[in-house]
């Protein structure tokens, strides 16, 4: 019994959905799926798996280990997998990551539909998932082949905005600068998780990031760029939470389309009083009561309704409709 136990302890799962390989006795949960057992490091991905099995490797491998980790050495761990810095699902060396990309502008599942689709298309991405309700993408990808901001890009070509992101500027030492263009520190840190662009300027020698608080942070970033042999120091760091910045987007969001409905009322009212009236109001009746309801009504088209039409023509070139299609 004593020797079925350690043997028990030694042997090694892979994880379906990231990876990973893990200890079936500690696993987070268990599956039996067409008479195979799986085992899984978190309870994210128990609940990947059970929206989609079939999109999953069809058995996991057990590995019997000695006093080695067979997930230190591939690189992966349980903290990266379970806090989503790390997936080795689609790479055989364990380099693919996993990022949270808050969205804004969905106003159906239909416009989560889309964006998950788009994602799932680019080189390098593994998986992408969309949660209308959390208004948050999920993105499994190789950062050999496309970084964070490629996936911003992505996520703008289809008619949507991101969240999430905070900005800092570093002072570069200039006589401490290794020798070449700027492209060179920009490429380098467009690499690195989390950031979203870069801007080197070698006449103000200024070097200003934008990143994905939820994904790293100014330290982290800061030690990339000396890793590179630049000597830089801190100039401004407009930095806070995720969730801050995700609700300070959404309040932003909220605020302009309030704006925008009473000025759409205050313009609408006047029309809908001369339509309406059929005549009926005297000073009403002049010649140009046409014109000045064409006057008002521009504004509530083309001003008050223009996010709605972009909507829709965001979702006509990908061949779909939503909510702004309906409108």
């Amino acid at each position: 019994m004593k020797a079925e136990t350690m043997v028990m302890a030694n042997t090694k799962v892979t994880d379906p959905v990231c990876g990973m390989q893990i200890d079936p006795t500690s696993a987070a949960g268990k599956i039996d799926y067409n008479g195979e057992t799986f085992y899984f490091c978190s309870k994210s991905c128990l609940e990947n798996f059970n929206r989609e099995p079939a999109k999953y490797p069809k058995e996991t491998k057990a590995v019997v280990t000695g006093a080695c980790n067979v997930a230190a050495a591939s690189g992966v761990n349980r903290e990266d997998v379970t806090s989503g810095t790390r997936t080795d699902l689609f790479t055989p060396n364990g380099a693919g990551e996993r990022v949270d990309l808050p969205i804004t502008g969905m106003t159906c599942a239909a416009c989560a539909n889309r964006i998950e689709k788009k994602l799932s298309k680019q080189a390098g991405v593994g998986s992408a998932s969309v949660n209308f309700a959390t208004a948050k993408a999920t993105v499994n990808y190789n950062p050999d082949k496309i970084n964070v901001s490629d996936l911003v890009q992505t996520v703008k070509d289809v008619g949507y905005g991101t969240a999430g992101t905070s900005k800092i500027e570093f002072a570069v030492d200039d006589s401490a600068r290794p020798s070449g263009l700027s492209v060179q520190l920009e490429n380098y840190l467009s690499k690195r998780r989390g950031v979203i662009g870069v801007n080197f300027n070698l006449t103000t020698m200024n070097l200003a990031v934008e990143y994905l608080s939820s994904a790293t942070n100014a330290e982290t970033i800061q030690l990339s760029i000396e890793d590179f042999g630049y000597k830089v120091r801190k100039v401004s760091v407009s930095e806070e939470s995720s969730e801050d910045s995700i609700e300070a987007a959404h309040a932003a969001e909220y605020s302009e389309l309030k704006r925008k409905f009473w000025i759409a009322c205050v313009l609408s009212l006047p029309v809908l009083v001369i339509a309406m009236s059929h005549g009926a109001i005297e000073f009403l009746n002049f010649p140009g009561v046409n014109w000045l309801q064409l006057a008002l009504t521009i504004p509530v088209i083309f001003y008050c309704g223009a996010q709605f039409y972009r909507g829709a023509w965001a979702a006509f070139r990908h061949r779909a409709a939503d909510m702004n299609t309906l409108i």
